[in-house]
């Protein structure tokens, strides 16, 4: 039981941390089409198309997109752009088709993703990234670099970079004395096809998601540890309960089966007798004890003689009453 409530747990926490890693990757949008693995003919226009990504921010604080064809691996050194599909696109309209040249590269089994570069409302910059997949019906060639890289990485088709949240810039303020200051703030949007390693880092740190995902999480583990705990006491307390019952159980038992008591009925002595304990073969009887029951055969049973006991004599279900005293209407003595 505390193996099953242990499996539990952890599979409770492993299912926390994948959510919280999905949490920080999904900002932004999520390209749907084409999806992950796909084959694609460049002879017909492809369909592209995208969601909401379900995280901070999302696709209402989007504004315009550039989107890119790449090839090759997930760095900017061993990965090139090929085409850009579409530049200054609205967001908000969730898709756009558009045709591929033939002649932008040679065909690479999961060799290729979409890169899209949507700007913020308040002028900084998301990046998404497509799942791999393949094109086929290409007429041109590939550098050996960008060859070897999309060979390498082409074994899952998630294996592309992570999402990312740039903040370009951000208002500058001084003191009015200073003969230095800026009346205003000046904010520029980079071309939106620059690396993703030029924009400046986030100036606030993690961001308010992140931190809210860290949290969930440790509050899960610790709830997942205290429940493990609960439940090794739980089980180690009906263990010992169990134990005690037992022991119980069998000192009853040992009692129930002790000697046989005699009780005393009409002047003659009743033993309670066990098959197992008592002897069917003929023996003498000592007229020590003025009671006694004795199990015997249909052989002749040799009687010390002394006036006033009594005994009784079980015999192949015929009982007999025996006497010491002397009588001439039946005496046991004689039949020898």
């Amino acid at each position: 039981m505390l193996h099953h409530y242990n499996i539990r747990s952890l599979s409770f926490i492993v299912f926390a941390l994948s959510f919280y890693t999905q949490y920080a990757h999904s900002l932004g949008v999520e390209i749907t089409n084409p999806p992950g693995g796909a084959t694609l003919s460049v002879e017909q226009e492809i369909v592209f198309r995208w969601q909401d990504g379900g995280g901070n921010p999302d696709i209402t604080a989007l504004s315009t997109y550039t989107l890119e064809l790449i090839v090759g691996g997930n760095s900017p050194g061993n990965s090139q752009v090929l085409q850009t599909i579409e530049e200054a696109g609205d967001v908000k309209d969730g898709s756009v088709s558009k045709s591929i040249d033939a002649n932008v590269a040679q065909s690479i089994q999961n060799g290729f993703y979409l890169k899209m570069t949507s700007n913020t409302t308040t002028g900084n910059q998301v990046i998404n990234y497509s799942n791999r997949f393949t094109l086929v019906d290409l007429t041109g060639n590939t550098a050996a670099q960008y060859l070897q890289a999309a060979t390498a990485a082409a074994g899952s088709s998630a294996n592309v970079p992570a999402a990312q949240y740039n903040v370009l810039s951000s208002p500058t303020t001084s003191s009015p004395s200073s003969p230095s200051a800026t009346a205003t703030a000046t904010i520029t949007t980079p071309p939106s096809n620059a690396a993703p390693s030029s924009p400046n880092p986030p100036a606030s740190g993690l961001s308010a998601g992140i931190i809210a995902g860290i949290v969930t999480v440790a509050v899960l583990a610790v709830v997942g540890i205290i429940s493990i705990i609960v439940w090794a006491l739980f089980l180690y307390r009906r263990v010992r309960r169990r134990k005690q019952d037992q022991s119980v159980s069998s000192s009853r038992g040992s009692e129930e089966l002790g000697a046989p008591r005699s009780a005393f009925v009409d002047d003659k002595a009743e033993l309670s007798g066990r098959p197992v304990s008592t002897s069917r073969s003929p023996r003498e009887l000592d007229a020590s004890s003025v009671r006694a029951e004795v199990m015997g055969t249909q052989m002749p049973v040799e009687i010390a003689e002394r006036e006033g006991s009594i005994y009784e004599l079980e015999a192949s279900g015929t009982i007999h009453e025996l006497a010491t005293r002397t009588s001439k209407a039946y005496d046991p003595i004689s039949q020898v």
